[in-house]
């Protein structure tokens, strides 16, 4: 909705007058709000990207936590639910990852 509100006041007068130094500034403030408009567009491959690569770096973290738990004897047996929750976990927090790092 607001991006289409810039995509409009770029195509106006106002964002092409360049009479007085305010009107120059107003070209100037249409042309940078057109411009993050165009490049947010492409931000749905990012985001798909960053979500898997923090999925992906999460579950890589609890691998190794559970190695080193494992190594050290303090775990000896892990058991399919929590193995099913820690992947739940990871993918959870993967997401959420994902979402707030790409704004």
């Amino acid at each position: 909705m607001i991006g289409t509100r810039f995509a409009k006041l770029a195509q106006t007068e106002i964002c092409h007058t360049k009479l007085t130094p305010q009107g120059n500034r107003v070209a100037q403030w249409c042309r940078l709000m057109v411009y993050r408009q165009m490049s947010m567009r492409g931000n749905s491959n990012n985001l798909a990207i960053m979500i898997v690569l923090n999925i992906v770096g999460v579950m890589l973290v609890l691998g190794a936590v559970i190695l080193v738990l494992r190594g050290l004897g303090w775990v000896t047996q892990i058991p399919e639910y929590v193995i099913w929750a820690l992947l739940l976990l990871s993918l959870g927090i993967g997401i959420l990852g994902g979402i707030r790092s790409a704004r």
